[in-house]
């Protein structure tokens, strides 16, 4: 969604477990999760933003979860 709403960023999907992506992530750059936080030794959570959505339009995501870091 985020790429077909032309949002220049780089995408990491991390949904097999595998974290060792985010080791590459420049110091000093945002870092967005969006669904599940995330546990970075080094980076302090800046800020949480929950958004809601009619369930009986959206039914398998009612509400989502931002995290910034």
């Amino acid at each position: 969604y985020l790429a077909s709403q032309s949002v220049e960023a780089t995408y990491i999907v991390i949904e097999g477990g595998d974290l060792s992506q985010l080791d590459q992530i420049p110091t000093g750059s945002l870092v967005v999760s969006i669904g599940s936080p995330l546990d970075f030794s080094d980076r302090q959570l800046k800020a949480r933003k929950t958004f809601y959505h009619n369930p009986y339009v959206n039914r398998m995501w009612p509400e989502i979860e931002i995290y910034e870091y």
